[in-house]
């Protein structure tokens, strides 16, 4: 009985210093109020702490609270750039792919202005993130993989009609290559705007401030709703691109500039090697050129300097002429002379590959039900462009007389 009588005049004190606590902080009594009501439940004595003095210019204490609210994983979010349709049509640029090489992150590897003239992608635009080749880079539009356009299994961009595209999505962290070995580059996502309602009409056309390079380009897109839960887009594209002639057509290519070897180095007070202009070929003439003669064997007959049939030539009526040297006469370029300059190896690339494009996609999204979506997609596009090869060059022929 005394040691019930002792817990209830001690939960009494308690109960008149909290009252009296509470007048003082009251921001504090009701966490103090809690904890002192659990002790009392549980009929364990306390000894309460001692409140802490008052400033003597009558303000109350400042609280701190400290603590942590942070993680104990880390976590770092995937490196996404995003491109919108409006960064687009401020560009002013028709194809998404083209606008995608200005980052720098893409390496202009392909595409019209950036073509090796050789093999079966003229024209194309594919994807080069970090230099590592279209075949690292995957393309997905509204996440999934569209179709390969080449033999090595990149896509060409010119496909994707970029009236439809919301936003493009470039993933170049390492995450992207848990999508597979096509994707240790990067990830390519083009989002496309799949709620499009109306109809836009575009058409666009230009040349160069040279007068050449022509451009023309019209698209028209649309999109509508079939009832509650059915949504149709579709969109279809033409360009073409003149294209630009080969570097003759610019004059920092007309003055047949090459880095051509001094003989012997550092003669007459020059460097071993010099960047001059007025280059032309030492080893081919249109008609022909023996640069060097051989005997029944197969054997070179004497020297560069000795070769008595070195340097004929043959006019458009086969007669033999002889063929004039420059200077600085190496194995296959030489200063002045009568050659056909060093653009003949050039002349047939062009600066800028002629390219004419017809795509055209639909997309149709059906919400079945709450939780299942039905997407189908149908694309088309032929992409054609035009390249004439470098000079045939006939090396080592064999001269037979009668």
């Amino acid at each position: 009985m005394r040691s019930s009588t002792h817990v209830a005049l001690n939960g009494a004190s308690f109960l008149a210093i909290i009252s009296a606590a509470a007048l003082l902080l009251p921001s504090a009594a009701f966490a103090q109020e809690q904890v002192l009501q659990d002790q009392v439940d549980s009929g364990a004595p306390e000894q309460l702490d001692e409140p802490a003095d008052e400033p003597s210019d009558g303000t109350t204490a400042g609280i701190v609270v400290t603590g942590t609210r942070l993680g104990s994983s880390f976590r770092a979010p995937t490196p996404v750039t995003s491109i919108g349709a409006e960064r687009l049509n401020a560009l002013g640029i028709t194809n998404a792919g083209e606008a995608l090489v200005q980052l720098p992150s893409f390496r202009a590897s392909t595409g019209p202005a950036a073509q090796a003239n050789l093999g079966g992608n003229i024209g194309a635009r594919l994807l080069d993130l970090r230099g590592l080749d279209p075949q690292r880079t995957l393309v997905l539009v509204d996440g999934r993989r569209f179709v390969p356009s080449t033999v090595q299994g990149s896509v060409d961009t010119n496909l994707i009609p970029s009236s439809l595209v919301r936003t493009i999505d470039v993933v170049t962290g390492g995450a992207s290559a848990a999508y597979g070995s096509d994707a240790v580059a990067g990830v390519v996502n083009f989002v496309l705007d799949r709620k499009k309602v109306g109809l836009d009409g575009q058409v666009a056309a230009g040349v160069s401030q040279r007068g050449d390079d022509g451009n023309f380009f019209a698209s028209l897109s649309g999109g509508t709703s079939l009832g509650d839960r059915i949504h149709v887009i579709g969109a279809v594209e033409y360009e073409k691109l003149e294209g630009l002639g080969n570097c003759t057509t610019r004059a920092f290519c007309n003055s047949q500039t090459l880095i051509l070897g001094n003989t012997p180095p550092g003669a007459g007070g020059q460097p071993a090697n010099l960047i001059i202009a007025g280059v032309n070929t030492s080893t081919m003439s249109p008609g022909g050129l023996i640069n060097r003669s051989y005997n029944a064997a197969g054997q070179v007959i004497g020297s560069t300097a000795t070769d008595p049939l070195r340097g004929t030539k043959f006019l458009a009526d086969g007669t033999p002429a002889p063929f004039q040297y420059g200077t600085l006469v190496g194995p296959l370029f030489m200063l002045g002379g009568e050659g056909q300059g060093r653009n003949g190896f050039i002349s047939g690339l062009r600066l800028k590959v002629p390219l004419e494009r017809v795509s055209a996609y639909g997309a149709l999204t059906a919400d079945l039900t709450d939780d299942v979506t039905l997407n189908a997609d149908l694309s088309y596009g032929k992409v054609t462009g035009t390249v004439d090869g470098a000079l045939f060059r006939d090396f080592n022929g064999t001269l037979l007389g009668r």
